[in-house]
């Protein structure tokens, strides 16, 4: 039922061996979050062709990061290396479409290459921020456009800031978001909380915790 291969395995490689040489045998999942941010990115012809994300890491994944990370002259963190690591990070989340995905009357759209990004702390947390491209536009005024973004595992939570400015929409006002929290099933709840961190569920496993968000356009 379980795959052995975590996804955190592939993104948070150096973060996972740590994790589990320096914590006790823990179970139930999540294991690490991520505060997010989004805005969906418009044409001048009022279509969609991508999504802007701004992931904000979790204090123990940052610490440990940044711990070894070069700094500048000015005592700041190198940015390079910081543009390193995002790179990197991108790189293994391409195979699992940036834990991106966006829908176009239920069918889910195809996503190109994250070529556009930038990464820098936010206190002492780590922030990146990059734009998914879709490979084709969408007409948000004729189609039913939503959008999640999880970890298919949920050994990571991702979920939206608590805040007025998580969701960016165009400011003429012709869209609307409406933020749908997630309502995993009981059984899946009481699953997650007995995964242990070398576990990963199936596939869409993920999905029953992940926010939808639905946009209206006009």
């Amino acid at each position: 039922m379980f795959l052995q291969k975590s996804v955190l395995n592939v993104f948070f490689m150096v973060f996972f061996a740590v994790f589990s040489v320096a914590i006790k045998p823990a179970f139930s999942h999540p294991h690490a979050w991520i505060d997010l941010k989004t805005e969906p990115i418009f044409n001048d012809a009022g279509n969609m062709t991508g999504l802007r994300q701004f992931w904000l890491f979790d204090d123990f994944y940052s610490a440990f990061v940044m711990e070894d990370m070069p700094k500048a002259s000015d005592g700041l963190y190198d940015q390079k290396a910081l543009d390193e690591l995002a790179r990197m990070n991108l790189q293994n989340l391409e195979e699992y479409h940036y834990f991106t995905v966006i829908k176009a009357n239920e069918k889910p759209l195809k996503l190109g290459k994250v070529t556009n990004f930038k990464t820098f702390m936010e206190g002492n947390r780590l922030a990146m921020e990059f734009d998914v491209p879709l490979k084709t536009a969408t007409s948000p005024e004729k189609e039913l456009i939503d959008y999640q973004v999880y970890d298919p595992g949920y050994y990571i939570e991702i979920l939206h800031f608590k805040s007025d400015d998580a969701i960016t929409l165009p400011e003429d006002g012709r869209c609307v978001y409406n933020l749908i929290p997630p309502a995993p099933p009981k059984e899946m709840s009481l699953l997650a909380a007995g995964l242990d961190r070398n576990q990963t569920a199936e596939d869409g496993f993920g999905a029953y915790f992940a926010e939808t968000v639905a946009l209206t356009c006009e």
